[in-house]
């Protein structure tokens, strides 16, 4: 019986799974921490000359109450 390689494939574990960023809409937004692990998985031997991970994500922005 043969084996089969596996394949290659990267994990993304986060710390949580949000991040809470302060300000409002149409200003500056302090910055935020996003802690986790990221793992590479590889089937054969690699040469990795850079690792570059781009985020995105939704904000929800609360809707100011207005006085009567």
């Amino acid at each position: 019986m043969s084996k089969e390689k596996e394949k290659s494939h990267i994990d993304i574990a986060l710390d949580a799974p949000y991040i809470n960023l302060r300000g409002t809409s149409g200003t500056v937004v302090e910055p935020g921490v996003l802690s986790g692990q990221v793992s590479l998985y590889l089937s054969e031997d690699t040469d990795i000359r850079e690792v570059s991970l781009h985020f995105r994500g939704k904000a929800k922005i609360p809707v100011p109450t207005t006085e009567s």
